[in-house]
């Protein structure tokens, strides 16, 4: 098979996060399994971002897979989805006969293939469910989702919970969506404990701390969680701070407006976006990893945390039961009091939270990016049989 990866939705992969962290491990593992396929990792844009120039070892590619970068306006080259003409350019023109196109993540401009398959990988419905917690420009999605998925050959979900959202919304053919689980990469393990106090010294974390991980935006539910932490403070449940990590998305504002109302905000910190190697001494280290998200596609923060052997308290709605299983403690996310007694259960009771981290060990190992490679490889196959 020749297959081809859109790469127009990764970003930055030097900083990877989401759709980027996704690209990377499908991509090499798909080399690592597969070996006698031919693949090509196909960019297009007029104006090229500077990070491209070093893609090739960012993503550790290696001679297996081949770089093919275009400077023809997005405007020109893919189809506008949100209007009804193609392109004039069909993928094929540029690179030659292929069997597979994978669109990583639903894209304003997307390629038309004149004989190939187009598999779209979904990875949330964000932008239409939570439309008013994101930029206008992500919102433009809600104008062409409908168009993207009905050029789709095949869809691939991150989960079933994803999966219902397009078949109730998007109202997509159930038979047209496979779920295909995303996987914890090998890095995310228990530490030594002399390694993991020196990451931390290196970001000035010492001490107990609560950790939220993620972009810092509505959707993630920060604020609760800011009012959860001065409860547990408040009460004398929990004496550690807090530590948010993640980066600042769309309307991170308020959220600082928070701690700033906070009489323990000297007690919680930021941390900006964190390499890999710094961000597992940061789940390592911490006594809970809390997410209470309002809606996830999937959620890997939270086997991230079961892997380092953290504990997790989350949210029982979205995708999150599904990912967590049942080695998570559940919470409604808008209850800010549900959220403050889970904090002040599993801190203060050993007995449940060694459970939580022993079934959080089992959990985890359900979900590689090797079984993500091998599954998505079998829908390729099961897309051109049909």
């Amino acid at each position: 098979m020749k297959i081809v990866f859109d790469s127009n939705s990764i970003g930055d992969i030097d900083k990877r996060t989401g759709v980027g962290n996704y690209a990377f491990n499908l991509i090499n593992e798909e080399i690592r399994v597969k070996q006698n396929n031919d693949y090509l990792f196909f960019f297009n844009a007029f104006k090229e971002p500077a990070s491209y120039t070093v893609k090739r070892n960012t993503l550790g590619l290696n001679k297996s897979i081949e770089l093919f970068k275009s400077r023809i306006p997005n405007k020109i080259f893919g189809f506008n989805s949100s209007r009804t003409g193609l392109s004039t350019i069909p993928i094929e023109l540029l690179i030659g006969k292929i069997d597979i196109l994978h669109v990583l993540a639903p894209v304003f401009y997307m390629p038309r293939t004149l004989f190939g398959k187009v598999i779209l990988t979904v990875h949330d419905l964000t932008f239409l469910k939570f439309s008013e917690y994101h930029h206008p420009y992500t919102v433009r999605l809600n104008k062409t989702i409908s168009k993207i998925t009905e050029r789709s050959d095949f869809i691939i979900a991150d989960s079933f919970a994803t999966k219902r959202d397009l078949v109730e919304i998007l109202k997509v053919p159930e038979d047209k969506i496979g779920v295909v689980y995303l996987g914890v990469d090998k890095s995310f393990k228990k530490l030594p404990n002399k390694r993991v106090v020196s990451d931390l010294s290196s970001v000035k974390i010492n001490g107990p701390y609560l950790l939220f991980i993620g972009t810092l935006e509505p959707r993630k539910n920060i604020e609760r969680l800011i009012k959860a932490y001065n409860i547990v403070r408040s009460s004398g449940n929990y004496k550690g701070k807090l530590v948010i990590a993640g980066r600042k998305g769309w309307k991170f504002e308020t959220i600082f407006n928070e701690i700033k109302k906070s009489k323990f905000r000297s007690d919680i910190t930021y941390i900006d976006y964190l390499p890999e190697e710094k961000k597992v001494s940061l789940l390592c280290g911490a006594d809970i990893l809390v997410y209470p998200s309002l809606y996830e596609g999937f959620g890997l923060p939270i086997l991230e945390a079961m892997a380092c052997g953290t504990p997790v308290v989350t949210s029982k709605i979205s995708s999150m039961p599904e990912v967590g299983g049942d080695a998570a403690y559940y919470v409604d996310p808008y209850s800010v009091k549900e959220i403050a007694d889970a904090i002040a259960k599993v801190t203060t009771d050993k007995v449940l939270s060694n459970s939580i981290i022993r079934k959080g060990f089992n959990q985890v190992k359900k979900f590689t990016w090797e079984k993500t490679a091998r599954d998505t490889l079998e829908i390729y196959k099961k897309i051109l049989s049909d």
